[in-house]
């Protein structure tokens, strides 16, 4: 309409009034022109940017690419104010908001609509393109406090991704009111959208392939590294953190079942790294006073609990405050469960029965690897018992040799003494009967011996010196003692051995050690030359017996049923050293 007016009165003339009608069809048929070579151009515009976004999308098996070249795309081509494109969870309904371009709040990222609601989800049921005016008179729209984008708009368009007669996800365009969309807009957006939605399928697909493989790859490396220890703390620490790899928890612990039933901590985890837990404050649960976690023992089961804080079971001692969404998985030995491990996440409905699968693919392997680390602990507990049982008894044998020979030494030395000198006394009253004198001339000489005999017994039990010197000279003492009984040459020197005594516990076991060489050697080597050589090299002491003889079996005689060598390996071991044997 050309409407033109006076501020008088003036009538039009029909002079006037032709003019004007030939004005005003002039201007009708410019505008009509200028709006079909804007309806032109912007188509265009939008066929060109069609082409782009396709070749775009169709190029690339990256999700988050493909959304963002077709936001772009469809957002410059439409001139939109806001969009955004939201893909539906398979494992929930929900649609989740992924990309988002235009004015768009914090919280748009990520922000979950629940299935069916709202203009997405009518879009998604129903499978249509729908142009809402305007959006507060549409009861489909979801209301602003919840809706986290929108504000300010009055249009909306909204597109659904269908890929292999599947809708997917939806495109939404918004508008604030000074355009409105046309025809060409939304056939533009349809077009764009049934390109994107096979692009989009066949990128999730890809990524789901990807996301597999390195799962299968993460779940061999961490059964790799399970098996690659024996210790308890090592192994339980590892499944955490591979768990972790696997799956984004905020808290994640193994328990185990301990001898009264009850589930302890032995590893904690956090999304930072792992807890320490201060010896002495284990964390225990009684699983008859928790039924998620008896539940779990019990069926021998996996649990995937959405909302901890609307199970009517949730214990009050597993942190509800912590935990919203939580599952368990249960370790075995054998057919018997030993114990389970469990993760947590603050945000509820955020594990899927795709991370309770994951997570049961580690529990073979790692209940394997943590009933090994059980078995190995038991064995090495047993053999610390017997270690310090060993110790014990050795402690006690040394303590009664040094008693039996004070006793020889002190009572029975004292008593042949007195028997001598009765002996003395009755053969100086004896004079005048050579018989008698004979007689106790002989019972002295059996004196003597008993005691020379109970001197060398005492000295075998326990030698004093080894009490008053030390190791050094004592073992010079035994070496020279045994050169004196006409066997073999033996010889014995020190090297880096200074005058300062060594532990009390020590000396008896090097001592006893060399003892029971030497007696071997003298008993069946045959040797001819024997050396005793005692050298300390740094922190270490070492003890080398060598003589020149037959030699013998080692494994043959360790299995004979002897306790010589094994004693004298059971003295080295119980100071943390070893004993080696070189012989044939």
């Amino acid at each position: 309409i050309l409407n033109i007016a006076w501020t008088t009165a003036h009538p039009f003339s029909a002079a006037e009034r032709t003019l004007l009608m030939s004005i005003g069809g002039q201007i009708g048929i410019a505008l009509e022109k200028a709006r079909l070579y804007e309806t032109s151009q912007k188509r265009a515009r939008q066929l060109a940017t069609l082409n782009e976004v396709g070749r775009a999308i169709s190029s690339s098996l990256d999700v988050d690419l493909v959304l963002s070249s077709l936001l772009e795309g469809v957002k410059q081509a439409t001139d939109a104010d806001t969009a955004l494109v939201a893909l539906k969870d398979d494992a929930t309904g929900e649609l989740v908001i992924r990309q988002a371009v235009g004015t768009v709040p914090p919280a748009a990222i990520g922000f979950r609509v629940p299935p069916g609601e709202g203009l997405a989800g009518w879009v998604i049921k129903h499978g249509k393109t729908t142009l809402v005016p305007d959006v507060d008179a549409d009861p489909r729209v979801l209301a602003r406090p919840t809706w986290p984008l929108g504000f300010g708009s009055r249009e909306l368009l909204a597109v659904p991704l269908i890929a292999h007669g599947e809708t997917i996800g939806v495109v939404e365009l918004f508008n604030k009111g000074d355009r409105s969309f046309g025809e060409a807009d939304v056939s533009f957006a349809e077009a764009v959208a049934a390109q994107a939605a096979v692009a989009i399928e066949n990128a999730r697909l890809y990524e789901a392939e990807q996301r597999a493989r390195w799962t299968a790859d993460t779940l061999r490396e961490a059964s790799l590294l399970l098996t690659q220890t024996l210790e308890m703390d090592t192994v339980v620490a590892s499944l955490l953190e591979n768990l972790g790899r696997l799956i984004p928890y905020d808290r994640a612990r193994v328990m185990m079942l301990n001898a009264e039933s009850h589930l302890v901590v032995r590893a904690l985890r956090e999304a930072g790294g792992p807890v320490e837990v201060p010896p002495g404050s284990d964390i225990v649960f009684d699983p008859q006073a928790n039924p998620v976690l008896h539940g779990v023992l019990a069926a021998r089961k996996s649990t995937l609990i959405p909302d901890t804080h609307k199970h009517p079971d949730w214990g009050g001692r597993m942190r509800p405050e912590f935990t919203h969404s939580w599952m368990g998985v249960p370790l075995f030995s054998g057919d018997a469960v030993i114990g389970l491990y469990s993760l947590a996440k603050k945000e509820p409905g955020f594990f899927t029965e795709a991370h309770l699968k994951t997570a049961e693919a580690l529990s073979a392997q790692a209940s394997v690897a943590i009933r090994n680390a059980w078995l190995f602990d038991q064995v090495r507990t047993g053999r610390e018992r017997l270690q310090t049982l060993s110790r014990r008894l050795v402690e006690a044998q040394e303590s009664e040799r040094r008693r039996i020979a004070r006793e020889l030494h002190d009572q029975a030395g004292q008593a042949l003494t007195s028997l001598k000198l009765g002996l003395h006394l009755l053969e100086r009253d004896a004079v005048g009967s050579e018989a008698v004198a004979s007689r106790i001339a002989d019972l002295r000489r059996t004196t003597d011996e008993v005691a020379e005999q109970l001197h060398d017994l005492a000295a075998d039990l326990r030698p004093a010196s080894l009490d008053h010197l030390g190791l050094v000279p004592t073992l010079r003492q035994l070496v020279n003692t045994l050169s004196d009984q006409g066997g073999p040459t033996v010889q014995f020197e020190t090297v880096g051995v200074g005058p300062g005594r060594l532990p009390p516990p020590v000396e008896t076991a090097l001592y006893r050690i060399a003892q029971e060489a030497l007696t071997n050697t003298i008993r069946h080597a045959r040797a001819s030359k024997v050396s005793v050589r005692l050298e300390r090299r740094g922190g270490r002491l070492i003890a080398l017996i060598e003589d020149d003889g037959v030699g013998f079996e080692y494994d043959a005689a360790m299995q004979s049923g002897g306790l010589g060598l094994v004693g004298m390996r059971e003295r080295a071991e119980m100071l943390g050293g070893h004993l080696r044997v070189e012989s044939s």
